[in-house]
């Protein structure tokens, strides 16, 4: 397995393409506008097994509007400037999960704290990656779009 981290201008068309239709293959976030979002990220990572992407993450930049948002339905508003990018969009294909294909994802990713992401309060998988990662929770569940709730951590 390979991990590449490239920033959004220096992937291809082609790797910013399978981005996109592996983040939309997570069924997590809205796909309004999500290629302009990819393309306005800091960091993209790709990891490879032989050469297929079996897996993708990323650090974005979120809008302050976004931020206000999530930090205040996590009831820490005065938090929020703490935080200055946001880990996201980590899929990782069915059959290479448990093999620590997401954790080395993050791992390569992390180059900085002030990093916070938002998961869905059950999802196991992805909360040991963070708190192995050196994050932690921080503010309260809210609801997200579905009938879930969302934790905020933070590194």
């Amino acid at each position: 397995m390979e991990i590449l981290v490239k920033k959004p201008v220096d992937c291809t068309s082609k790797e910013l393409d399978t981005f996109e239709e592996m983040v939309s293959k997570g069924g997590e976030v809205s796909l309004d506008g999500l290629h302009s979002r990819i393309e306005s990220a800091k960091y993209l990572a790709f990891a490879y097994a032989d050469d297929t992407v079996i897996g993708v993450s990323a650090i974005k930049i979120p809008r302050d509007i976004y931020k206000d948002k999530v930090f205040s339905n996590a009831g820490i508003p005065d938090l929020e400037d703490t935080f200055q990018y946001e880990l996201g969009w980590v899929y990782v294909e069915q059959e290479y999960r448990k093999y620590g294909v997401g954790y080395q994802m993050v791992h390569n990713l992390l180059q900085n704290s002030g990093i916070f992401a938002t998961v869905r309060q059950g999802n196991m998988g992805m909360q040991a990656i963070l708190y192995r990662c050196g994050f932690r929770r921080v503010g309260n569940p809210y609801k997200g779009r579905g009938e879930y709730l969302i934790e905020i951590w933070g590194l």
